[in-house]
């Protein structure tokens, strides 16, 4: 027999120490705050002073545009430039939120300066440093980047390139050749820092989004399915479906931060490490999505279930208390798969299996008393409404189990190479 899912969510979850973080009473039923040391004050005013030092600091990223450009200028002047400026303004422009997008930023620019340096030569042949000519040539650029259906306004690195070299060289090819080079320089550099200084990580924000959808969808689960069995009115059932509508919407942008993730990791050496964890996430993602559906479409059945003539008392039933039992060890289980996936521990998912087992158990239970219960005398609308929540529980089963199955070859395969 599987324990009950009290006991064994206490020995999967650590017991806080209350009487350790509890205050400290008064006679009078108050709180007296500790004495504060010498040394805890410094601390706090330390950390005070840390904040508001991270709240006006310009940013990493800021940080390492500033570098680029002067690590590219000073390159450049080794190679005999006095004043390249192109290869700085290319370190600014390169710098982006991934190393990837660094290097896609420099190949553009490339493209469109490769695309300017032919429009300039014929538009300064043709017309020279006349306002039409220079009007000209920026519309052509514009045009050409807009009918190729260019990424990353090419365009407009097409017709501000044509502009520079018709104005400062009136077309000269090898003015344009040096900018370009400069140009180039100053993307790579932009490249190199931004995968060698902190590169970037974007994890960090992908586990604070699927940690708050993990949390609403279990306390949602929890409280739909307790205030289905054990309030007559099941009051609070619309604030719980609100709560896990909200939660639900923030999923794109968890997905999309996901995505940022995978982009920060290519051409990132010193990142490489992180790739099993993005996949950890990437499959979390997948299974809260579906468990967030589930969820809010059984809170959607009580909130329902709610708006018919009532009290229907659930007390006489003994099948719904099953479904409780069962969504308690759902929630635990997908508990435990988060830690999984914030920890990469394997051993964490014999957790999951057996929280899923007490789940189907508890399920297979229902289902047997059912059977018996469907003969009594119980409104026929309420049957419907109690099968409609069981259901929602086997599909979230079914989806945690197909996650399961995913998993464990991979990891008896890592484990084994290890």
């Amino acid at each position: 027999m599987f324990p009950p899912v009290s006991v064994a969510r206490e020995q999967a979850v650590p017991r806080l120490d209350v009487e350790a973080i509890a205050p400290q009473t008064t006679g009078a039923g108050g709180t007296a705050a500790p004495a504060e040391g010498a040394g805890a004050a410094s601390a706090r005013f330390v950390r005070r002073a840390l904040d508001w030092l991270w709240a006006i600091a310009p940013g990493m990223r800021a940080v390492k545009s500033a570098l680029a450009v002067g690590l590219a200028w000073w390159i450049a002047t080794l190679f005999g430039e006095e004043r390249p400026l192109f290869a700085a303004l290319g370190a600014l422009v390169g710098m982006e939120a991934t190393v990837a997008g660094s290097l896609r930023r420099t190949a553009l620019q490339l493209v469109g300066m490769l695309g300017g340096l032919g429009l300039a030569f014929v538009v300064a042949r043709l017309l020279g440093s006349s306002p039409v000519g220079i009007g000209l040539a920026v519309l052509v650029g514009l045009w050409l980047g807009r009918r190729v259906r260019s990424p990353d306004r090419i365009g407009v690195e097409l017709g501000v390139t044509t502009l520079v070299l018709v104005v400062f060289a009136a077309g000269d090819p090898e003015f344009a050749v040096t900018r370009i080079w400069e140009t180039v320089l100053g993307g790579l550099v932009a490249a190199a820092v931004n995968a060698l200084v902190l590169p970037p990580d974007y994890l960090d924000r992908v586990d604070d989004d699927l940690h708050t959808l993990v949390t609403a969808t279990t306390r949602g689960l929890r409280e739909a399915t307790r205030i289905f069995v054990e309030r007559p009115r099941h009051e609070g059932a619309a604030e719980t479906l609100d709560r896990l509508r909200a939660a639900r919407a923030g999923l794109p942008e968890l997905e999309a931060r996901l995505t940022l993730a995978e982009s920060a990791l290519r051409f990132n050496l010193l990142r490489r490490g992180r790739g099993p964890a993005l996949e950890r996430y990437r499959a979390a993602a997948r299974l809260y999505g579906r468990a967030s559906d589930h969820t809010a479409t059984l809170a959607r059945v009580v909130v329902q279930h709610a708006e018919r003539p009532h009290p229907w008392e659930h007390r006489g039933l003994v099948g719904p208390d099953h479904l409780v039992e069962a969504a308690e060890a759902l929630s635990l289980a997908l508990e435990r798969y988060e830690a999984y996936v914030r920890s990469g521990d394997p051993a964490l998912l014999a957790d999951v299996g057996r929280g899923l087992a007490r789940a189907e158990a508890a399920l297979a239970e229902f289902l047997q008393i059912a059977e018996r219960e469907r003969g009594q005398d119980t409104a026929v609308q309420r049957l419907v409404d109690i099968a409609a929540i069981a259901s929602e529980l086997e599909h979230l089963a079914a989806d945690l189990a197909e996650a399961l199955d995913r998993l464990l070859p991979l990891e008896e395969a890592q484990t084994t190479a290890c």
